[in-house]
Formats: structure tokens, sequence, C-alpha cells
């Protein structure tokens, strides 16, 4: 599938988020097992951390599942997806929504996360 402008790749991510709550495969099977096994080798790599992170930013976030999953870590969690804001509300949550501004601003960050976000580019 090749999708050539800002717009369509926009489109197609939120209507695939609309559809499915999420932006991975669109088989509720291969989802759920996939998702796991990569929210499981998260949890596992977190758990292992000296000292344990404080802040995160999750660069391609989609639904937040993985900004959820540092959120129960206490984590403050800064998420980041050209295409999809994420609908989580918590006090330690921020949905970067723009990019540049978030950039000026000096932050301290201990760990960044981008899963699966290589798989999702739709074009050359």
């Amino acid at each position: 599938m090749r999708i050539d402008n800002t717009t369509d790749k926009t489109q197609f991510w939120q209507e695939r988020y609309s559809k499915w709550g999420h932006t991975g495969w669109s088989s509720p099977v291969l989802y759920a097992y996939d998702q796991h096994e990569r929210l499981a080798l998260i949890r596992q790599q977190l758990s292992q951390l000296e000292p344990p992170p404080k802040t995160v930013l999750d660069f391609g976030c989609g639904s937040g599942d993985f900004s959820r999953l540092v959120l129960e870590n206490g984590c403050r969690v800064w998420g980041y997806d050209l295409y999809v804001d994420p609908k989580i509300a918590h006090p330690k949550f921020t949905y970067i929504n723009d990019r540049e501004a978030f950039l000026r601003q000096p932050q301290e960050i201990d760990l960044i996360l981008s899963v699966t976000v290589l798989d999702h580019i739709l074009d050359d």
C-alpha cells in the first residue's frame, strides 16, 4: 500500500484507530498475541532498569498501550504520535500536539520508547 500525502496518512491511521481501538494489526487474534508479547517484554525490561526511569517519551505512541504501561510504574509520560491522539486521562500523561514547542522546552527524559513505529511507514 502506498499513501502519498500527510492528509491521507492521517486519515488512514485515524480510521484504523477508530475502527480497531488501536493502530496495530487489523486481525484481533494477531494483535492480542503480538501486543501482549511486546507489553510483557517492555514490562520486563523496565523492571530491570537501574535506576528506574522517572520520565519517558513514548515516540509513536499510537493508542497509548506503552504509555499506559509506564504510567503504571509511576513515570511521567509524554506521548507523541503524528497521526493519533491517544485518549489517556492521567495527571502524569501529556500528549504532545506541538512537536516544535515540545522540542524548544528543555525536558529531562530518562527513557525513550519507540515500539512498532518503523513498521507503520506507509511509503518509500
